[in-house]
């Protein structure tokens, strides 16, 4: 009787911790899916592209959301030197996901330009975006010690307040002197000015492209 029940306990004991096992296995696998899956089709698509793509040690590369995305660069600029990496709806903690597949190629310029959908679609308080802002810098810093890294305030915009916006900004400048206050020049009343605005708040007119253009070359 004795030998039966310890046979029964053994049986219970593996059965439980297979079960256990198969628990934490499907845990794991419904995090990883459910993680891979909350990336949008659009950032994966964007992602596919830039990854068929190369980048040299002469090129000048531009980092950020849909500001950047529709950005002309190759027109605007008339050089095959300069690389689009901007992807809309784009975050600062998308930026780190992604920056090694720049920094492996140690670029020569790196135009940075992100945030506003850290306010816009997380929510995130000033502080929070701009530790990532940071993180994003030193780490360009110290996987491409050579290249150089031109900062710029976020635009304008009319959905995500002033205030809000220049604390932020206010924190980018303060990383180098390398950098572009988008801020001050496109705005008017905390809102895009309406020349450069193509009609949501949010994004550039052609004018603004123009404008944003010459800013760079002034540097």
């Amino acid at each position: 009787m004795k030998v039966t029940n310890k046979i029964i306990l053994t049986i219970f004991m593996i059965v439980s911790l297979s079960l256990n096992g198969v628990l934490l296995y499907k845990k794991y696998n419904t995090q990883k899916t459910n993680s891979e899956s909350s990336m949008k089709p659009f950032v994966k698509n964007r992602q596919s592209i830039y990854t068929t793509l190369t980048i040299t040690r002469l090129d000048t590369v531009f980092i950020g959301d849909s500001q950047t995305q529709y950005f002309e660069l190759s027109e605007f600029f008339k050089t095959k030197h300069v690389k689009n990496r901007g992807i809309r709806g784009d975050t600062t903690q998308g930026v780190l996901d992604r920056l090694s597949s720049i920094t492996a190629y140690h670029p020569k310029v790196i135009f940075l330009n992100i945030g506003i959908n850290d306010f816009m679609n997380e929510h995130k308080s000033a502080d929070q975006a701009f530790n990532n802002y940071k993180l994003i810098f030193e780490t360009i810093k110290r996987d491409s010690p050579e290249t150089k890294i031109v900062t710029s305030s976020i635009f304008p915009c009319s959905v995500v307040d002033a205030e809000k916006i220049k604390s932020y900004n206010k924190k980018i400048k303060s990383l180098t002197s390398d950098h572009i206050d988008l801020f001050s020049e496109f705005e008017n009343g905390g809102k895009l000015r309406a020349e450069y605005d193509s009609g949501d708040g949010v994004h550039l007119s052609g004018a603004g492209y123009v404008k944003w253009v010459s800013l760079i070359n002034e540097l």
